[in-house]
Protein backbone atom coordinates (compact mmCIF):
# COMPACT_ATOMS: atom_id res chain seq x y z
CA UNK A 1 0.00 0.00 0.00
CA UNK A 2 1.50 3.65 -1.05
CA UNK A 3 1.62 6.39 1.00
CA UNK A 4 -1.54 7.90 -0.53
CA UNK A 5 -3.47 5.14 -0.05
CA UNK A 6 -2.52 5.01 3.41
CA UNK A 7 -3.87 8.85 3.72
CA UNK A 8 -6.72 8.58 1.62
CA UNK A 9 -7.93 5.03 1.53
CA UNK A 10 -8.50 5.24 -2.00
CA UNK A 11 -5.53 4.29 -4.48
CA UNK A 12 -4.70 6.85 -6.90
CA UNK A 13 -2.33 7.18 -10.21
CA UNK A 14 -0.12 9.64 -11.37
CA UNK A 15 -2.23 12.38 -13.40
CA UNK A 16 0.69 15.21 -13.93
CA UNK A 17 3.99 17.01 -12.96
CA UNK A 18 5.24 20.30 -13.09
CA UNK A 19 8.34 22.44 -11.39
CA UNK A 20 7.19 25.95 -10.41
CA UNK A 21 10.04 28.64 -10.37
CA UNK A 22 9.23 31.67 -8.77
CA UNK A 23 12.35 34.35 -10.11
CA UNK A 24 12.94 37.26 -7.78
CA UNK A 25 9.97 39.72 -8.62
CA UNK A 26 8.01 37.28 -9.75
CA UNK A 27 4.35 37.33 -9.72
CA UNK A 28 2.17 34.98 -7.31
CA UNK A 29 -0.53 32.37 -8.06
CA UNK A 30 -4.16 33.77 -7.41
CA UNK A 31 -6.69 32.22 -4.92
CA UNK A 32 -7.91 28.82 -6.20
CA UNK A 33 -8.50 25.19 -5.67
CA UNK A 34 -7.11 22.63 -7.79
CA UNK A 35 -10.55 20.75 -8.02
CA UNK A 36 -12.45 22.56 -10.56
CA UNK A 37 -9.70 22.48 -13.32
CA UNK A 38 -9.82 19.56 -15.35
CA UNK A 39 -13.60 18.80 -15.08
CA UNK A 40 -13.59 18.27 -18.62
CA UNK A 41 -11.55 15.33 -18.10
CA UNK A 42 -14.12 13.95 -15.47
CA UNK A 43 -11.69 14.81 -12.54
CA UNK A 44 -12.00 17.39 -9.70
CA UNK A 45 -10.74 14.81 -7.05
CA UNK A 46 -6.38 15.10 -6.64
CA UNK A 47 -3.99 15.24 -4.26
CA UNK A 48 -0.60 16.91 -5.02
CA UNK A 49 2.64 16.24 -3.36
CA UNK A 50 4.83 19.12 -3.20
CA UNK A 51 8.29 19.08 -2.90
CA UNK A 52 10.03 21.72 -1.51
CA UNK A 53 13.12 22.39 -4.01
CA UNK A 54 14.69 25.71 -2.44
CA UNK A 55 13.63 27.19 0.81
CA UNK A 56 10.07 27.89 0.72
CA UNK A 57 9.52 31.40 2.61
CA UNK A 58 7.07 34.57 2.82
CA UNK A 59 10.00 36.64 1.21
CA UNK A 60 9.61 34.35 -1.72
CA UNK A 61 6.09 33.77 -2.48
CA UNK A 62 5.57 30.76 -0.50
CA UNK A 63 2.46 28.56 -0.20
CA UNK A 64 -0.64 30.09 1.68
CA UNK A 65 -3.86 27.96 2.38
CA UNK A 66 -7.16 28.29 4.39
CA UNK A 67 -7.01 25.57 6.68
CA UNK A 68 -10.03 23.63 6.44
CA UNK A 69 -11.30 25.08 3.26
CA UNK A 70 -11.11 21.74 1.96
CA UNK A 71 -13.03 19.56 4.96
CA UNK A 72 -16.47 19.79 3.09
CA UNK A 73 -15.38 18.79 -0.54
CA UNK A 74 -17.01 21.42 -2.19
CA UNK A 75 -16.01 23.72 -5.04
CA UNK A 76 -15.63 27.50 -3.89
CA UNK A 77 -17.38 30.32 -5.79
CA UNK A 78 -14.60 31.07 -8.64
CA UNK A 79 -14.50 33.19 -11.69
CA UNK A 80 -14.14 31.51 -15.06
CA UNK A 81 -10.39 31.89 -14.61
CA UNK A 82 -10.70 29.71 -11.90
CA UNK A 83 -9.90 32.73 -9.09
CA UNK A 84 -11.60 32.27 -6.17
CA UNK A 85 -14.24 35.30 -5.22
CA UNK A 86 -12.71 38.13 -3.49
CA UNK A 87 -15.59 38.33 -1.26
CA UNK A 88 -14.76 34.92 -0.08
CA UNK A 89 -11.22 35.00 0.38
CA UNK A 90 -11.49 38.68 2.38
CA UNK A 91 -13.88 36.69 4.89
CA UNK A 92 -11.05 33.71 5.36
CA UNK A 93 -8.02 34.11 6.57
CA UNK A 94 -4.82 32.65 4.87
CA UNK A 95 -1.92 31.30 6.20
CA UNK A 96 1.88 31.03 4.60
CA UNK A 97 3.18 27.32 4.54
CA UNK A 98 7.03 27.78 5.03
CA UNK A 99 9.05 25.17 3.73
CA UNK A 100 12.44 23.81 3.96
CA UNK A 101 14.72 22.76 1.50
CA UNK A 102 13.41 18.59 0.97
CA UNK A 103 10.04 19.64 3.04
CA UNK A 104 7.20 17.72 1.58
CA UNK A 105 3.71 19.25 1.53
CA UNK A 106 0.59 17.09 0.40
CA UNK A 107 -2.75 18.16 -0.09
CA UNK A 108 -6.21 17.87 -1.66
CA UNK A 109 -7.60 19.61 -4.72
CA UNK A 110 -10.47 21.52 -2.33
CA UNK A 111 -8.18 23.39 -0.18
CA UNK A 112 -7.95 27.07 -1.13
CA UNK A 113 -4.54 28.13 -1.81
CA UNK A 114 -2.46 30.95 -3.65
CA UNK A 115 1.11 32.40 -3.46
CA UNK A 116 2.35 36.12 -3.45
CA UNK A 117 5.07 37.65 -5.09
CA UNK A 118 8.36 36.51 -4.00
CA UNK A 119 10.35 40.20 -3.28
CA UNK A 120 13.87 38.52 -2.20
CA UNK A 121 16.74 38.56 -3.99
CA UNK A 122 16.43 34.89 -4.62
CA UNK A 123 14.65 32.52 -6.73
CA UNK A 124 12.32 29.51 -5.42
CA UNK A 125 10.94 26.31 -7.25
CA UNK A 126 8.85 23.27 -5.88
CA UNK A 127 8.24 20.32 -7.68
CA UNK A 128 4.58 19.08 -8.36
CA UNK A 129 3.38 15.82 -8.55
CA UNK A 130 -0.61 15.49 -8.61
CA UNK A 131 -2.43 11.73 -8.60
CA UNK A 132 -5.99 11.17 -8.89
CA UNK A 133 -8.00 8.18 -7.92
CA UNK A 134 -7.97 5.43 -9.38
CA UNK A 135 -11.56 5.33 -9.73
CA UNK A 136 -11.52 8.78 -11.50
CA UNK A 137 -9.43 6.89 -14.26
CA UNK A 138 -5.93 6.98 -15.36
CA UNK A 139 -6.11 10.39 -17.18
CA UNK A 140 -2.41 11.29 -17.62
CA UNK A 141 -1.84 10.42 -21.36
CA UNK A 142 -5.57 12.60 -21.92
CA UNK A 143 -4.43 15.33 -20.07
CA UNK A 144 -0.89 16.05 -21.45
CA UNK A 145 -2.50 14.78 -24.95
CA UNK A 146 -5.39 17.60 -24.50
CA UNK A 147 -2.96 19.69 -23.49
CA UNK A 148 -0.86 19.49 -26.45
CA UNK A 149 -3.01 20.14 -29.06
CA UNK A 150 -5.35 23.25 -26.85
CA UNK A 151 -2.09 25.04 -25.32
CA UNK A 152 1.71 23.96 -26.69
CA UNK A 153 4.63 25.48 -25.79
CA UNK A 154 5.26 28.97 -26.51
CA UNK A 155 7.81 27.59 -29.34
CA UNK A 156 5.07 25.52 -30.61
CA UNK A 157 1.78 27.59 -31.08
CA UNK A 158 0.77 29.67 -33.80
CA UNK A 159 1.18 33.62 -34.16
CA UNK A 160 -2.55 33.65 -35.49
CA UNK A 161 -4.23 31.48 -32.68
CA UNK A 162 -6.02 32.52 -29.77
CA UNK A 163 -4.87 30.11 -26.82
CA UNK A 164 -6.96 32.43 -23.40
CA UNK A 165 -9.68 29.48 -23.57
CA UNK A 166 -6.87 26.51 -22.96
CA UNK A 167 -5.45 29.26 -20.60
CA UNK A 168 -8.18 28.87 -18.41
CA UNK A 169 -7.62 25.14 -18.41
CA UNK A 170 -3.52 24.62 -18.32
CA UNK A 171 -2.73 27.70 -16.33
CA UNK A 172 -5.86 27.99 -14.25
CA UNK A 173 -5.37 30.73 -11.50
CA UNK A 174 -1.78 31.63 -12.44
CA UNK A 175 -0.21 34.69 -14.09
CA UNK A 176 1.88 31.89 -16.54
CA UNK A 177 1.04 32.78 -20.24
Amino acid sequence: MGVLEQLTNEPYVLFKEKINAKLPGGQGFKPHQDSPAFTHLGQVKHVTVLFTVDGSYIENGCLMVVPESHADHRIIPHHSSGEIVEEWCKEHEWIPVECNPGDVLVFGSYLAHKSNENTSNTSRANLYITYNPISEGDKREDYYKDKREKFPPLSERSPDKDYSEAAKVYNFANPIL
